[in-house]
């Protein structure tokens, strides 16, 4: 495999987002704009000081107050705004992620996912992986996970289970299984036998 130098990866990942360049740039301008809100409000409050400590102040207390709310207000349109457009640049470029990993796929082995079986000639094994893999790249903040090793064999079993450590200090994973294997990565255990629950 040929070794890629960190700028030509660079390069390609700014190719990537570059449908995105708007929202990103509109995202920077919001983050900007809401540090900016924030610091005229510490501004604002060191004014407010000066008045209740009755120095001489370029505004009143009033005035200061007024400032104080528009400026709250004003950071918290932009921050509410520039979270939306990271979420949207983020889902945006997974997507494009995944556009071209699956173009990859289909490149590599076609037989697997187009033609008349689309899919359907996968192994129970290759199955379950891509299911893994979906449930890892949704990223909920809790994931139900029934027999995920069931039909992988021990090398890939270790693998998932890795990867399932990894993630699981991140999210909930409710884990259940059959192979003891499979269960030794959890933090608490429960067995049930005969209708009993241990």
């Amino acid at each position: 495999m040929k070794k890629r130098s960190a700028l030509s990866v660079l390069s390609r990942m700014i190719g990537l987002v570059k449908p995105l360049a708007g929202a990103m740039f509109l995202a920077v301008i919001l983050g900007i704009g809401g540090f900016i809100c924030a610091e005229f409000i510490t501004i604002m409050g060191g004014y407010a000081m000066l008045d209740v400590l009755k120095f001489e102040s370029a505004f009143s207390l009033k005035t200061v107050c007024v400032c104080v709310i528009v400026f709250a207000v004003l950071r918290a349109a932009c921050r509410c705004s520039e979270q939306y457009l990271n979420h949207y640049i983020a889902f945006n470029v997974l997507a494009i992620i995944r556009g071209r990993v699956f173009g990859a796929l289909r490149r590599l082995c076609p037989a697997k996912l187009e033609g008349r079986d689309k899919g359907d000639t996968l192994s129970g094994g290759e199955r379950q992986r891509i299911g893994l893999a979906r449930a890892f790249l949704h990223d909920a903040p809790l994931m139900l996970l029934d027999e995920p090793t069931s039909n992988l064999d021990s090398l890939n079993e270790a693998v998932i289970l890795k990867s399932l450590l990894d993630k699981g200090e991140e999210k909930t994973v409710l884990l259940v299984s059959h192979r003891p294997s499979t269960m030794r990565i959890c933090d608490v255990s429960y067995s049930v036998e005969n209708g009993r629950m241990s």
